[in-house]
């Protein structure tokens, strides 16, 4: 992997795209999580080390949070 960077090529961050747009869906969140890009004057800034991002509030119910505990 690039220093800078967090996937090692294209493959990799298409399958990671993929994996977020699959918990989106699961969890209910898609139509949100587009409205807040779209609403957002934000950008991410590539190159920049740490990554500078635009965070994004998911609002997911506790029940479901708690289920991501070991």
């Amino acid at each position: 992997m690039t220093h800078g960077r967090r996937h090692s090529d294209r493959q990799a961050y298409l399958e990671h795209l993929q994996a977020v747009a699959e918990l989106l869906l699961r969890w209910g969140r898609v139509a949100s999580v587009k409205r807040q890009i779209d609403e957002s004057d934000k950008q991410p800034r590539r190159g920049t080390v740490p990554l500078l991002t635009v965070p994004i509030r998911l609002d997911l119910p506790n029940e479901l949070v708690k289920s991501f505990r070991p």
